[in-house]
């Protein structure tokens, strides 16, 4: 069971210099499997959000046009355009994680409410893209997700706070006993597209206009 923390945490500074636009699957979380390239990866444990000076907050308000535009199969949930957290969102890298809910062909995406909602302890939406059995794209949120936690430093990725950097690939299936189930092709393959989609979108520039943090405020937030 994953334990909230509840510890007030420092003030992160912001990094300095210029950061690469890469898919980084790594950083704090331990693979489980790959395909295609890229690593699945298990949850971050619970916490805080925390503002941080001069990260932006921006939008993926680009993001089911370019799904689509890539070939895949999109469905948009209600709202998704105004969902997020209200704290830094700059992302510079893709996390691909999987729901471990057990995914059937009358169910193919049990996990959509709880990605939106949240669950005990912890406020939704839980990421941005849900890839469910059927490999459609369910478009979670525009704005910061919690689904990295506090991140260590990976490559160009630096440490700290993995929701304001990281977007969040869920990929509907559960390895875990009794049901050891593996994503199917093509979900793999609707990651990888999906993931690629993004980082291109990062390398142009044109991820979304920055909007305004709160200002001066650097305390750890609650939920």
């Amino acid at each position: 069971m994953q334990q909230t923390d509840d510890t007030p945490r420092p003030r992160l500074e912001p990094g300095s210099g210029g950061t690469s636009r890469r898919v980084l699957l790594g950083g704090a979380l331990a693979a489980t499997a790959t395909i295609g390239g890229l690593a699945l990866l298990d949850r971050m444990p619970y916490v805080r959000d925390l503002p941080i000076p001069g990260r932006r907050k921006v939008e993926l308000t680009w993001l089911p046009t370019a799904l689509r535009d890539a070939g895949l199969q999109v469905e948009a949930t209600e709202g998704w355009a105004d969902r997020g957290r209200p704290w830094a969102f700059d992302p510079s890298g893709v996390l691909v994680h999987h729901t471990a809910f057990r995914a059937t062909a009358a169910d193919p995406h049990p996990a959509l409410d709880t990605v939106v909602d949240g669950r005990t302890g912890l406020r939704g939406p839980l990421c941005h893209l849900l890839i469910d059995r059927d490999a459609v794209c369910h478009v979670i949120a525009a704005g910061r997700a919690n689904h990295a936690g506090e991140a260590r430093s990976s490559g160009p990725m630096p440490a700290g706070d993995g929701n304001a950097s990281y977007v969040g690939i869920e990929i509907e299936y559960a390895p875990q006993e009794p049901f050891g189930q593996r994503p199917t092709a093509q979900q793999g393959e609707a990651a990888v597209r999906a993931a690629a989609v993004i980082v291109a979108r990062f390398d142009t520039g044109a991820d979304q206009t920055p909007q305004d943090d709160a200002a001066g405020d650097h305390a750890a937030h609650g939920l």
